[in-house]
């Protein structure tokens, strides 16, 4: 896999929202401490504040827990594609091993792989990976 780790578009979405959320709070704030009188006290702005910066703490909190999810797939693929070339390279170690163990007779009419390209498990790994695009 050759691809780097790239932010998902949906965790840049949410930190947007998140930081428009967060600019409106304190907005908000300054409009209702402002425009405070008799009639409309600042209490009620200082409650639409935290009722906006909370909803940005969630979206923030959404925006990460995505970013969690996809780096978490990301190394798992990376994972899945170092252990299946290793056990790949593993059997053809044993193919080479049991030809060595083999009689002279046995092993001049059949022959080992050579290179990664001939070994049916490597080749197989790699063909997989190209049709990934990886």
């Amino acid at each position: 896999m050759k691809t780097q780790y790239k932010t998902p578009i949906l965790t840049s979405v949410f930190q947007i929202f998140a930081a428009l959320f967060f600019l409106a709070a304190v907005f908000v704030l300054i409009v209702g401490f402002a425009g405070s009188s008799r009639e409309t006290p600042a209490y009620i702005g200082v409650g639409v504040a935290v009722a906006l910066a909370f909803s940005g703490l969630v979206y923030l909190g959404i925006g990460q827990a995505v970013e969690y999810l996809a780096r978490s797939a990301y190394h798992n693929e990376r994972t899945a594609d170092a252990t299946d070339l290793m056990a790949a390279q593993l059997r053809q170690t044993a193919k080479i091993q049991a030809a060595a163990t083999k009689p002279l007779s046995q092993r001049l009419v059949t022959q080992a792989p050579t290179s990664d390209e001939t070994d049916p498990d490597i080749a197989e790994h790699l063909a997989r990976k190209a049709a990934r695009g990886t």
